[in-house]
C-alpha cells in the first residue's frame, strides 16, 4: 500500500513538472484580446492557460496556407534544428531516423543468408566471457 502511494506521489510530481515546463514554454505566446495574468496559482489554472494558448496556435496553423509549411525552406530547417538541439537532452525525446524504402528492400533480399549464420549457444557465450575476463585480468597484472 505504501509503495503504491509513493509511486502515485512520484507520478504526481512528474506530471506537475511537465505542466510547469509546458506552461513556461508557452509563456511567450500572447493571445490577442486576452491579457496574461502573471498570478497563475494552481495546476488546473496552468492547464487551462496552456489549453487556451495551444488552441490559439492550432487555429493559427489551420489558417496558414499550405504553401507556407515548406519543409525545404531555410527557416524551417533552422527552427527544426533549434528545437531538436534543445530537446535532445531530455530522456523522453528520441530521434529515430528512417532509411529509404529502397534500402529496406535490399536488406530483405539478404535475409535468408542471415538465418544460416552461426548462433552461439549459452555455453559458448559463457566460455567467451570467461576468456575475456582472463585476458583482462592478465593485462592488469602485467601493468
Amino acid at each position: 500500500m505504501r509503495a503504491h502511494m509513493l509511486n502515485n506521489q512520484k507520478r504526481l510530481i512528474e506530471f506537475e513538472n511537465i505542466i510547469d515546463n509546458m506552461f513556461l514554454r508557452l509563456q511567450g505566446i500572447s493571445i490577442p484580446g486576452k491579457e496574461d495574468s502573471g498570478a497563475v496559482l494552481g495546476m488546473e489554472e496552468k492547464l487551462q492557460h496552456c489549453e487556451q494558448k495551444l488552441q490559439f496556435l492550432k487555429e493559427q496553423a489551420a489558417a496558414q496556407p499550405e504553401d507556407s509549411t515548406d519543409e525545404q525552406s531555410e527557416t524551417f530547417a533552422k527552427v527544426r534544428n533549434l528545437l531538436e538541439e534543445r530537446t535532445a537532452g531530455e530522456k523522453q525525446n528520441l530521434r529515430i531516423s528512417f532509411e529509404d524504402e529502397d534500402a529496406t528492400e535490399d536488406d530483405t533480399l539478404g535475409f535468408e543468408d542471415e538465418e544460416h549464420d552461426y548462433i552461439p549457444s549459452r555455453e559458448d557465450v559463457k566460455k567467451q566471457g570467461q576468456q575475456l575476463i582472463r585476458m583482462n585480468t592478465r593485462r592488469r597484472k602485467k601493468k
